[in-house]
């Protein structure tokens, strides 16, 4: 990539810890408002009921728990022989407040789980099974290595003279080519709109909410992904490079077998390959190469539910 447009992407890099630090808000474990104020109620009521109860037991009591009482009698209106209605009237409240805790707090649990199955469905059943795994047996760094890296570095060749793959060229020599795509700061922008802003980065450390306020930069990423696309600039090492994490699968964690690797590749590298991945699609979806019966790979398809209604 051209040198200015590298330059930007650092500065953003260095800069952007400074505005995050200002404007992201530290978490709160506070009880919320809402919350705080009915578990208040909730507990005067006990502590008003606790010092009926007491004086009831022993009605002829003195000092501090008889000033208490009339108190209590001036507020419910009431004499203090007469108190056993006060004291079912409060048994019968601190239940409801305690069911109206909680039916508040189901109805926020619901609105949350929403909202994070529309965000993110693998993140909503993954807390949905709570099934964490700690590893306190990892495996040797050096067992780690020899299982990964030959299934990421060692190439796998495919017989490339099957007859099937003949047979596939053979009927769509008839049909049109792609035409070379091409990518605008107009599509970089609608590409940008479509993602996450905070999703997780690779080594640039870049989040998409960057992208989508440098607008300046979005013409120097057009020019610089169509010059690669015709071969006229070579794609820089670091676009290809991802930050690989083991997560463990089950709770054999000293097994280097038994971890899922996951990749966060960089922003930049998603936003280019989204881009040819659009434009293949859009070729693919505009002619006649996809089959009727094709429907897992369509977009905005539901596979197998789509062909049962057919």
């Amino acid at each position: 990539m051209r040198t200015h447009t590298a330059s930007g992407l650092y500065i953003v890099r260095k800069v952007m810890p400074t505005f995050q630090k200002r404007r992201e808000p530290e978490a709160k474990d506070k009880i919320p408002r809402w919350k705080q104020k009915i578990q208040n109620q909730l507990n005067l009521c006990r502590r008003e009921l606790s010092q009926i109860k007491q004086f009831l037991a022993a009605p002829a009591v003195q000092g501090r728990l008889k000033n208490i009482i009339g108190k209590l009698s001036r507020k419910y209106c009431t004499k203090a022989g007469q108190l056993q209605n006060v004291a079912r009237e409060l048994e019968g409240k601190i239940p409801a407040l305690s069911k109206r805790i909680k039916k508040r707090e189901s109805k926020n649990r619901a609105k949350h789980e929403n909202k994070t199955f529309k965000q993110n469905a693998r993140l909503f059943y993954r807390n949905l099974i709570r099934d964490t795994i700690t590893v306190n047996n990892p495996p040797k760094m050096q067992e780690l290595e020899d299982y990964w890296r030959p299934l990421f570095e060692n190439e796998i060749t495919h017989n490339k003279e099957a007859q099937w793959i003949h047979t596939i060229e053979r009927s769509l020599e008839n049909k049109p080519e792609m035409p070379e795509p091409k990518i605008t700061a107009g599509t970089i922008k609608t590409k940008l709109n479509s993602v996450y802003n905070y999703k997780k980065p690779g080594i640039d450390n870049l989040p998409n909410f960057w992208l989508k306020q440098l607008t300046s930069l979005h013409g120097h990423y057009s020019s610089c992904f169509n010059r690669i696309l015709r071969g006229e600039e070579t794609t820089p090492e670091w676009i290809l490079r991802g930050d690989t994490t083991l997560i463990a699968k089950t709770k054999e964690t000293q097994r280097p077998n038994k971890y899922r690797p996951i990749c966060c590749l960089t922003t930049t590298y998603k936003l280019f390959t989204g881009h040819v991945a659009d434009s293949i699609y859009q070729h693919l979806s505009c002619t006649t190469y996809l089959e009727k019966e094709q429907a897992g790979c369509r977009r905005d398809c539901l596979g197998t539910k789509d062909q049962l209604n057919k």
